[in-house]
């Protein structure tokens, strides 16, 4: 069926599974007409009305068989005061795949279409409720693992970027207003605003624009997270050092080398920023398959690695499997990780930094939690390339928004060097509107309908 805007959407709008509660979103003009048809009051009679913003009681019904299928609470939030700003019924029932799939039935079976990914959210941004950048932090909200990036998420959602853009846009329409005034009046030779203030606009607003570019790499890695891959020969302490990080014991640690067999993944919260640990088999020759198959799998991590883990036991020497290991992160981001501090050493720091002088080394001790600090403190300086991460102010977490300011302010740079140069006011228009087009791409004031059908496909279905 073809998807209209004056399709009537319903979908589950809580994740798939048993739990306490499930609830199914329905928005459209005739979310209440359609609901209506399903839904009896506490004593099976059909309901006359639904107040809106009020919580009734009731049942659901099959249209088709009649068949009551859940005790539910319906909420009616009346057009324009909803999420889509337009018509929305939630009926909260029993959570399971089950009873959901049945009331999600039912409303179909009424006049219901499912909604595709993000549909909601997408009539929200259609029907004005939210700009596109704040569409974009549902999704980031949603997805955030760590408080930091909660907190971006929400700042976003709730206009922090997009007040930003909009003022740099005010600005430049100012500014072109101007230099459009001058062509249309050349004898009034702009004396109503003097081209060197011209220029120091459009200069601070660039300055601007480089500001918040250079607040990216801080904000992808909040929204993206890191991936990190612990990598060594077998027994030097990298399921040890994945717990430690994780403050839990969730890999097997035993002194048998070869333990690990398989990729053991999860998210660290590290300062605010969401590191996704990858703790690998140890590499080295093998002809075990199985250990075989978790060494293949410990390069193919590797491969994907924003930041490479090189774990190393400095109770012994280097051995030829270290060197292997060692070769295998060549031309990755690497951090060495001394481990075993608490043992007598045989193999230093600064032995290592004769040996590995490109690469950062921390000296940690798992079993006694000592150097973890310092290591954290050296992962998020790495993945930051060294830069201090702002904690107040817009930020720019997405590589479209990047891309689309960098191009904003390449073509206020092009106007900037037209006013130097003193070039007629055709040429610096040009570029003056270039880069407001640029930057009403990031907020959605000009968009393709395949920019959102992209930005909407990562979205859950029920949001």
């Amino acid at each position: 069926m073809q998807a209209t805007p004056d399709d009537t959407i319903a979908a589950i709008a809580t994740p798939i599974g048993a739990g306490g509660l499930g609830i199914i979103r329905v928005s459209g003009p005739y979310a209440v007409a359609i609901v209506r048809a399903v839904f009896r009051d506490r004593h099976g009679r059909p309901v006359e009305g639904l107040p809106s913003h009020r919580v009734r009681f009731g049942s659901v019904i099959h249209p088709r068989t009649a068949v009551k299928l859940d005790e539910v609470l319906v909420t009616y939030m009346r057009a324009p005061h909803s999420y889509t700003r337009e018509d929305v019924v939630e009926i909260s029932g029993h959570g399971g795949i089950g009873v959901m799939a049945r009331l999600l039935e039912a409303l179909v079976a009424s006049g219901a279409r499912l909604a595709e990914p993000g549909e909601f959210t997408k009539r929200a941004f259609l029907n004005g409720r939210l700009d596109l950048s704040q569409a974009e932090a549902v999704i980031d909200l949603i997805q955030a693992q760590t408080e930091e990036s909660h907190r971006q998420a929400l700042a976003q959602l709730q206009g922090g970027l997009s007040q930003a853009i909009c003022a740099m846009r005010e600005e430049l329409l100012e500014v072109l207003a101007y230099v459009e005034g001058a062509m249309e009046f050349p004898e009034e030779d702009l004396e109503f605003l003097p081209w060197e203030t011209l220029r120091a606009k459009a200069h601070a607003m660039e300055a601007w624009m480089a500001m918040l570019l250079d607040t990216f790499q801080t904000g992808r890695v909040l929204r993206e997270g890191v991936q990190v891959a612990i990598v060594g020969r077998p027994n030097v302490g990298k399921s040890s050092l994945f717990n430690a990080l994780l403050a839990a014991n969730r890999a097997i640690v035993t002194p048998i080398p070869g333990t690990t067999r398989d990729v053991l993944e999860e998210v660290a919260n590290l300062r605010g920023y969401p590191f996704r640990l990858v703790d690998t088999a140890g590499i080295r020759p093998s002809t075990d398959l199985v250990e075989q198959e978790g060494i293949e799998r410990a390069r193919g991590s590797l491969e994907s690695a924003d930041l490479v883990l090189l774990v190393l036991d400095g109770s012994e020497p280097l051995t030829a499997e270290d060197e292997e290991a060692m070769a295998a992160v060549q031309g990755k981001r690497v951090q060495v990780v001394l481990n075993k501090a608490d043992l007598p050493p045989l193999l230093t720091v600064d032995e290592l930094q004769v040996r590995l002088p490109e690469w950062p080394k921390t000296a940690v001790s798992c079993t006694e939690r000592q150097g973890l600090e310092r290591l954290t403190e050296a992962m998020v300086a790495a993945v930051l390339d060294g830069q201090q991460p702002p904690r107040e102010g817009p930020m720019v977490t997405r590589i479209r928004h990047w891309e689309a300011l960098q191009r904003a302010r390449q073509s206020l740079l092009q106007a900037c060097d037209a006013m130097e140069q003193r070039l007629s006011g055709e040429f610096i228009a040009v570029d003056l509107r270039e880069a407001l087009e640029w930057l009403g791409e990031i907020v959605g004031l000009n968009y393709t309908e395949d920019l959102l059908d992209k930005i909407f496909s990562e979205f859950c279905i029920g949001k």
